[in-house]
């Protein structure tokens, strides 16, 4: 016969429920499920980054188990680097600007682009960091912005991936975002208004809960491989100019506001296309696109297309996990010696 539901029964249910979350939750701490820093919001320069004043040490795991596990720092500038970034440096500065690839969390602390690249061209600059995951191109200029005023590089470095571009322009009807974004109507760009961040004390609980961050973030679905990609289509006439026209606000905003700074574009390799050997029409098109606009402002444009493709011919390496599709620590090396290489040549006569 069925035990009747009283009220007795409720609660030594809940009891038994709230025992078990606690006993996978402190698991999961162990084991340890996957962290991330706090974010914060710098009014001055309207600016997301990480909290220097919360947690500044962690790690961040993926897999089943926490199989591949990387230790992450937050300076006291709100970035992640083993070390500070003083503004007044000694030597020139290199600076480094783009999303969660920039930031180089997949990688061990000092492992990513920024280590790579300090270790590549020794005691000539001091190269910093400042990478924010989920960056568009749009919030790049912005936080290009806050670089130029506080670090004054010598060199900035941009990191540029084709789906950034579009995606900088914001729905239209859409609320103010924490970053910038793009209004678009075709000839025309204009910036859309930042929306502070304020943290909500429920919602960061909730992200801690290192139940919350293993599903999250550990158990989510694996990156689909590589397949060949399918046939795709040059960009239409709309759509191109909408490409073009973003691009040339961004490329023409980088060279007028860092006068006497070197403003250089490194252009993610297609390497699905690398690995499936081919190469797709509209990926040829952008890539184009890019080139032409940075040439007509004088940028430079470091293309990983040839150096990965190279090097994937020769040892079939890959540049990412079969999990994960940002660079791998191979990936970093190619793209650390395709940046030290533009640098090097900007030394010659």
């Amino acid at each position: 016969m069925a035990q009747p539901i009283t009220g007795a029964y409720l609660r030594a249910a809940a009891a038994k429920a709230a025992l078990l979350i606690c006993l996978v939750e402190l698991t999961l701490r162990l084991l340890p499920a996957s962290d991330g820093p706090y974010t914060t919001f710098d009014p001055r320069f309207a600016l997301l980054k990480y909290d220097s004043r919360k947690q500044t040490d962690g790690y961040q795991t993926a897999g089943n188990l926490a199989q591949r596990r990387t230790r992450w720092h937050v300076n006291r500038q709100g970035w992640n680097s083993p070390y500070d970034y003083p503004p007044e440096a000694r030597k020139p500065v290199l600076a480094l600007v783009g999303n969660s690839y920039v930031e180089g969390m997949t990688q061990d602390l000092g492992q990513g682009l920024e280590g790579l690249l300090q270790r590549r061209l020794g005691d000539r600059y001091n190269c910093y960091s400042f990478g924010f995951s989920s960056a568009r191109l749009s919030q790049d200029l912005n936080i290009a912005r806050y670089v130029h005023q506080v670090f004054h590089p010598r060199i900035l470095v941009l990191a540029l991936f084709d789906t950034d571009v579009l995606s900088s322009v914001a729905a239209p009807g859409a609320p103010a975002q924490h970053t910038l974004a793009f209004r678009y109507a075709p000839g025309q760009v204009q910036e859309a208004p930042i929306r502070p961040f304020v943290p909500r004390w429920g919602i960061r609980v909730f992200e801690k809960l290192a139940l919350v961050r293993y599903f999250a973030v550990n158990k989510q679905q694996p990156f689909a491989g590589d397949p060949v990609p399918a046939p795709d289509r040059p960009m239409q006439a709309e759509e191109q100019q909408a490409y073009t026209d973003i691009l040339d606000y961004t490329f023409r905003r980088l060279r007028d506001e860092h006068p006497g700074t070197t403003v250089m574009l490194v252009l993610d390799a297609p390497r699905r296309e690398i690995y499936a050997g081919t190469i797709q029409p509209r990926t040829l098109q952008a890539r184009a696109l890019i080139r032409a606009v940075a040439g007509r402002y004088g940028l430079q444009v470091v293309d990983l297309y040839g150096p990965m493709a190279a090097r994937y011919r020769a040892n079939g390496v890959k540049f990412n996990s079969d999990t994960d599709y940002h660079w791998n620590s191979c990936g970093f090396r190619v793209v650390a010696d395709a940046v030290a290489e533009a640098v090097d040549r900007l030394q010659e006569p």
